[in-house]
């Protein structure tokens, strides 16, 4: 709740977390990436991916499930009618303009030379991290 009130414009996501924590900052005020779409967002969806190849998949009223990665591209699959999973390539983050990711995981082990991830705050067994992009 404190960083959203500092810094209100910035875009988060959670990684692994699913169903309810995804919407969790959003109750917060926080905009975020994940959580549940009632409307799809095709622009955001466009940055990173092949409209035609992925619309039948985002384009729904959707919870979205986000799993953050940089062994393979982005990726989406439907879960089911009202669900979507995206495997998130954590050089994608940049054209998402996501500067906060919530996990369970250490995402330090996914640092690259492009993409970083540095812990700002722990609680519950949650982390925040702040992405830094070169």
């Amino acid at each position: 709740e404190k960083i959203t009130e500092q810094d209100p414009e910035a875009i988060w996501l959670t990684d692994a977390t699913g169903y309810p924590m995804d919407n969790y900052f959003i109750m917060l005020g926080a905009p975020t990436v994940d959580s549940v779409n009632i409307y799809p967002d095709m622009k955001k969806w466009m940055r990173i991916s092949d409209l035609k190849e992925n619309q039948d998949i985002y384009n729904r009223y959707a919870h979205i499930t986000v799993d953050l990665t940089s062994d393979h591209p982005s990726a989406f699959a439907l879960a089911q009618q009202d669900v979507f999973h995206l495997s998130l390539n954590t050089s994608d983050l940049k054209k998402l303009n996501v500067k906060y990711v919530v996990s369970t995981r250490d995402l330090t082990v996914l640092n690259t030379d492009t993409t970083a991830f540095r812990e700002i705050s722990e609680a519950l067994g949650y982390r925040i991290y702040l992405v830094l992009i070169a």
